[in-house]
């Protein structure tokens, strides 16, 4: 990943190094921001990926399409379910996401030189990464019950402790 490193992810930099990156990836959003596909400006600058746990990956050969089942959210803003969908993909690791469960620790947008088509990088708790090139993308947000959050998480626990 170009701003979110593994180091800023382990907490390896200096606080203002940590503030710099923020400010760099803002600033990098806000010049390509009027260019983006409108949902992806929704989900770059208002959905938190943030410790999202991928429940389920689908991909329809045939249409080019991928679609993410997330569980998303925390106490202070709550917990929803996410369906993020991919839309003439360029690029997908599809045997990454055969090892379940995922937590998203980042992530971040990029557009790539044609401006026709985008990069969605995620960098994950077993400290892989992967990234997406796609040229649109849709979501639906659907309210999510803390306990579901919580059982997805005691699974996640249990399955990772089991390997």
């Amino acid at each position: 990943m170009k701003y979110f490193t593994e180091d800023w992810f382990r907490g390896n930099l200096p606080e203002t190094v940590i503030d710099q990156k923020i400010e760099e990836y803002n600033d990098y959003l806000d010049k390509i921001f009027m260019a983006m596909p409108f949902p992806l400006k929704i989900l770059s600058k208002s959905i938190s990926l943030h410790d999202a746990i991928i429940e389920k990956v689908s991909f329809n050969k045939k249409e080019n399409v991928a679609v993410f089942e997330l569980l998303c959210g925390d106490l202070q803003i709550g917990y929803f379910s996410l369906i993020l969908t991919y839309l003439r993909i360029h690029k997908i690791d599809l045997e990454l996401f055969e090892k379940k469960p995922f937590r998203i620790l980042g992530d971040e947008f990029e557009a790539l030189e044609d401006n026709q088509t985008y990069s969605h990088k995620m960098f994950f708790s077993d400290r892989s990464e992967t990234e997406i090139i796609f040229e649109d993308v849709s979501f639906q947000v659907h309210k999510k019950q803390p306990v579901d959050y919580k059982n997805a998480v005691s699974q996640f626990v249990a399955k990772k402790n089991k390997t």
